[in-house]
Parts: C-alpha cells; sequence; structure tokens
C-alpha cells in the first residue's frame, strides 16, 4: 500500500475486460496495515484483504513489525471491520507462528478477543526458521492446539503448510538469504 497509486493502476489493468480480465475474487492485496491507504483501497476497487498480524498484542507485534508502533493491533483491527467486503467474503488474517513467542494458548485466546466481530479466516504459518533470525518454529501439536482453540470460538483457522524450505525459498527465507549477501 505504500505504493497505492501503481497498486490501483496495476489492479485496474487486472480487473479490466480490455486489460487481463482477472475477477476481483481471485486478487487479494496484502498488507501491514497502512490504515490510511487501507481506507482508500477500500474505496477505490473491491479486492480480498489480507493482513499481516503475527501478534494480538501491540509488544509482541511491534517486536516483529516497527509498523505496528505507528499503527496498533486495535486501530487495524478496526480499519479492517471496516473495509467493504461483498458478501461471504472475509479478510484473511495472516499469522506466523514463533516458538515461545505468539504460539500459546493464551495467544490464541487474546486473538480471539481482539478479532471479535470481525469477519475473518486465519492462516497459522508455522515460521520458517532461517540462519538470520533466532526464532523458531512451534512443534506441530502447539499450531495445532492454537488452531483448535480458535476453531472452537468459531473462527475459521487453517494451518499453512510451508513449501521450498529445503532450497531457502520459503516465505521470510529469501529475504534473509539477501541480507546475507549483502554483508
Amino acid at each position: 500500500l505504500a505504493n497505492f497509486d501503481n497498486l490501483i493502476d496495476a489492479l485496474n489493468i487486472l480487473m479490466e475486460q480490455t486489460g487481463l480480465d482477472f475477477s476481483s475474487r481471485r486478487i487479494t492485496i496484502s498488507t501491514c496495515g497502512i490504515i490510511p491507504k487501507l481506507k482508500a483501497l477500500g474505496e477505490a476497487v473491491t479486492v480480498n484483504l489480507a493482513i499481516s498480524l503475527h501478534a494480538a498484542d501491540d509488544e509482541t507485534r511491534s517486536q516483529l513489525m516497527p509498523i505496528n508502533k505507528t499503527y496498533p493491533v486495535d486501530e487495524l483491527l478496526a480499519a479492517c471491520r471496516e473495509y467493504p467486503l461483498p458478501s461471504r467474503r472475509k479478510v484473511m488474517i495472516e499469522y506466523i507462528m514463533i516458538k515461545d513467542l505468539n504460539d500459546s494458548v493464551r495467544h490464541a485466546k487474546l486473538l480471539i478477543k481482539k478479532l471479535h466481530k470481525l469477519s475473518c479466516k486465519v492462516n497459522l504459518l508455522p515460521y520458517n526458521e532461517n540462519k538470520t533470525f533466532p526464532y523458531q518454529s512451534p512443534p506441530r501439536e502447539r499450531v495445532e492446539l492454537f488452531q483448535q482453540t480458535l476453531r472452537d470460538s468459531g473462527i475459521t483457522a487453517l494451518i499453512r503448510e510451508s513449501r521450498g524450505g529445503d532450497i531457502s525459498a520459503a516465505c521470510g527465507q529469501l529475504a534473509a538469504e539477501a541480507d546475507e549477501e549483502d554483508e
């Protein structure tokens, strides 16, 4: 969303019949949550929205995503509640699960509380380990318990399986590899 005007131009080309004629149902914009641009996006086009949340509390999210200091969790989720989606579509909440940082039942219960009255589904993504950051992926059982806690509250929660880790090409690993090469 930081390159908003070009994003809107590209989306219009993708969706125009004289362009690539993509259905808006097949387009999802994933963002860390620049709130003023979220509102503008919703007014400009009808596309799906994915929010990189990764934590339900400001302290943890700020540690993972410094933009949270500008757009904290509660304000971001309030903006998501106002985002104009057609009926039966939901905001996608992306949640990278990191061992001992954001993967406990307590974290799941806080996430449930924060997502109250937001039409959403949650993608749980076990962390892709790399040499740059000290984080670890939680055990599978812990991810499944987190998922079940969300489901028990009525929230759709999916565990996304990582692909590309064997060649250091999974989500989050490419940037880490590039940073290592720059040093």
